[in-house]
Protein backbone atom coordinates (compact mmCIF):
# COMPACT_ATOMS: atom_id res chain seq x y z
CA UNK A 1 0.00 0.00 0.00
CA UNK A 2 3.06 2.41 0.59
CA UNK A 3 4.31 2.30 -2.29
CA UNK A 4 1.33 2.92 -3.86
CA UNK A 5 0.61 6.06 -2.19
CA UNK A 6 4.04 7.10 -2.70
CA UNK A 7 3.71 6.58 -6.59
CA UNK A 8 0.29 8.78 -6.47
CA UNK A 9 1.49 11.24 -4.44
CA UNK A 10 4.50 11.73 -6.97
CA UNK A 11 2.12 11.73 -10.05
CA UNK A 12 0.24 14.25 -7.97
CA UNK A 13 3.27 16.11 -7.70
CA UNK A 14 3.89 16.44 -11.34
CA UNK A 15 0.47 17.17 -12.24
CA UNK A 16 0.80 19.92 -9.94
CA UNK A 17 4.16 21.28 -11.19
CA UNK A 18 2.84 20.91 -14.66
CA UNK A 19 -0.41 22.78 -13.96
CA UNK A 20 1.68 25.74 -11.75
CA UNK A 21 3.66 26.65 -14.62
CA UNK A 22 3.21 30.56 -15.47
CA UNK A 23 1.95 30.37 -19.06
CA UNK A 24 1.95 33.72 -21.20
CA UNK A 25 -1.44 35.44 -21.22
CA UNK A 26 -3.28 35.06 -24.20
CA UNK A 27 -5.12 39.19 -23.96
CA UNK A 28 -2.78 40.77 -26.68
CA UNK A 29 -2.39 38.15 -28.85
CA UNK A 30 -4.85 40.39 -31.30
CA UNK A 31 -1.57 42.82 -31.59
CA UNK A 32 0.30 42.08 -35.19
CA UNK A 33 3.28 43.82 -34.90
CA UNK A 34 3.62 42.99 -39.26
CA UNK A 35 0.92 45.48 -39.11
CA UNK A 36 2.14 48.20 -36.78
CA UNK A 37 5.37 48.10 -38.01
CA UNK A 38 5.14 49.63 -41.53
CA UNK A 39 2.34 52.33 -40.77
CA UNK A 40 4.41 55.35 -39.66
CA UNK A 41 1.47 57.06 -38.06
CA UNK A 42 0.77 53.76 -36.03
CA UNK A 43 4.82 53.03 -35.30
CA UNK A 44 5.47 56.71 -33.92
CA UNK A 45 2.32 56.47 -31.38
CA UNK A 46 3.73 53.49 -30.46
CA UNK A 47 7.24 55.19 -29.82
CA UNK A 48 6.58 58.23 -28.51
CA UNK A 49 4.55 55.72 -25.79
CA UNK A 50 7.28 53.86 -24.95
CA UNK A 51 9.80 56.95 -24.57
CA UNK A 52 7.38 58.74 -22.45
CA UNK A 53 7.32 61.42 -24.97
CA UNK A 54 3.42 61.38 -25.60
CA UNK A 55 0.63 59.47 -24.52
CA UNK A 56 -0.76 56.14 -24.86
CA UNK A 57 -3.73 56.25 -26.38
CA UNK A 58 -5.05 52.18 -26.38
CA UNK A 59 -4.16 49.38 -24.37
CA UNK A 60 -1.93 47.75 -26.94
CA UNK A 61 0.35 50.46 -26.51
CA UNK A 62 0.07 50.37 -22.98
CA UNK A 63 0.87 46.45 -23.54
CA UNK A 64 4.23 47.02 -25.92
CA UNK A 65 5.58 49.35 -22.76
CA UNK A 66 4.76 46.91 -20.34
CA UNK A 67 5.98 44.07 -22.96
CA UNK A 68 9.30 45.69 -23.01
CA UNK A 69 10.47 45.01 -19.71
CA UNK A 70 9.76 41.71 -18.98
CA UNK A 71 9.46 39.85 -22.57
CA UNK A 72 12.67 38.11 -22.12
CA UNK A 73 11.90 35.98 -19.24
CA UNK A 74 8.48 35.18 -20.50
CA UNK A 75 9.13 34.29 -23.88
CA UNK A 76 11.41 32.16 -23.15
CA UNK A 77 9.01 29.66 -21.33
CA UNK A 78 6.84 28.21 -23.69
CA UNK A 79 5.67 30.51 -26.77
CA UNK A 80 7.48 30.07 -29.77
CA UNK A 81 5.47 32.17 -31.96
CA UNK A 82 5.84 35.17 -29.32
CA UNK A 83 9.79 34.88 -29.75
CA UNK A 84 8.82 35.60 -33.61
CA UNK A 85 7.19 38.73 -33.03
CA UNK A 86 10.10 39.80 -31.42
CA UNK A 87 12.43 38.99 -33.85
CA UNK A 88 10.32 41.26 -36.04
CA UNK A 89 10.17 44.02 -33.67
CA UNK A 90 13.87 44.04 -32.63
CA UNK A 91 15.13 43.43 -36.35
CA UNK A 92 12.73 46.45 -37.01
CA UNK A 93 13.52 48.70 -34.64
CA UNK A 94 17.77 48.49 -35.17
CA UNK A 95 17.04 49.87 -38.53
Amino acid sequence: MSRSSLCLLAILAVVVAATAEELYSDMFDHIDPDEILPNDELRNQYYKCFMDTGPCVTEDQKFFKQHACGSEVRLMRNVPDKKIETRSSSFFASK
